[in-house]
């Protein structure tokens, strides 16, 4: 946990500074006490920060059993579930934080590496890519994330390295353990890509992926970039250069560990 000085803990708000990928994020609160429930959806890799000037801020006030949540000036989400409010400052300062950097190329997307190379998985939510991740990382890949690809300007794989992120039969979502619980190794990278999969689940259906070209490739990583509209130019640079030497597929999949182990068998190194 953080340390706090007596002043911080008498005066009115409490601001907690962090840095991310360049964004510099402000984080106000009243209680100390509203921190330790915070602090776990930090983003990967943060770091502490003394800077007072901030590129986003957020402000959490608790009034009696209702709990409320602010960006900037606009009201996030307003709710007695403080399980509610905390998933939406998850997903938002996420979002915030592949908006604002201008350090790193932010793609939604599963990420494992294997045998130096990186295995993309573009997709958003729903796309079943949690899961193909988990079972590609318990058939031996490296774990780099489940939720960003993230690229540098020579088109370098970075990790985003959060808990996976699995969902349950009935649709809820749940934070598993770290990411190097039941023997997932952790390896930070950066590393080339090798492959890029588009894929997604469907009940009963045979893995039996065709070769796209690295222009539909490219397409595919596009649609999932969080800033294509915002930056299309850089998002253009960063993923041609990424996928100059990628191999690219598709194909609708079945169940994920059948699938882990024919796409681990595709890759060459």
């Amino acid at each position: 946990m953080c340390k706090y000085s007596n002043e911080e803990r008498l005066s009115r708000n409490i601001d907690f500074y962090l840095l991310s990928y360049g964004v510099r994020i402000r984080i106000r609160y009243k209680s100390i006490d509203v921190l330790q429930y915070l602090e776990p959806y930090f983003p990967p890799g943060y770091e502490a920060s003394s800077k007072s000037l901030a590129d986003v801020e957020y402000f959490f006030i608790n009034e009696g059993h209702y709990h409320l949540l602010l960006r900037n000036s606009t009201a996030l989400v307003q709710s007695a579930d403080l399980e509610e409010v905390l998933a939406t400052f998850d997903s938002d300062l996420r979002i915030q934080i592949a908006v604002s950097t201008a350090e790193k190329l932010f793609v939604h997307a599963g990420v494992v590496g294997w045998h130096g190379k990186a295995i993309v998985i573009p997709g958003r939510s729903f796309s079943g890519k949690s899961t193909l991740v988990d079972a590609l990382v318990k058939a031996g890949a490296i774990y780099y994330s489940d939720e960003y690809a993230v690229l540098d300007c020579n088109g370098m794989v970075h990790s985003y390295l959060k808990p996976l992120s699995l969902r349950q039969q009935n649709g809820s979502r749940v934070k598993s353990c770290p990411v190097n619980a039941h023997g997932t190794r952790v390896e930070p990278g950066p590393i080339p890509l090798a492959m890029v999969v588009h894929t997604k689940y469907q009940p009963g259906e045979q893995w039996n992926p065709k070769q796209i070209s690295s222009g539909v490739g490219l397409l595919t990583m596009l649609d999932n970039t969080v800033v294509a509209r915002i930056n299309p130019n850089f998002a253009l640079k960063t993923l041609t250069k990424a996928i100059e030497r990628a191999h690219c597929i598709e194909g609708s999949r079945g169940e994920s560990e059948e699938t882990a182990n024919a796409l681990l068998s595709l890759v060459h190194y």
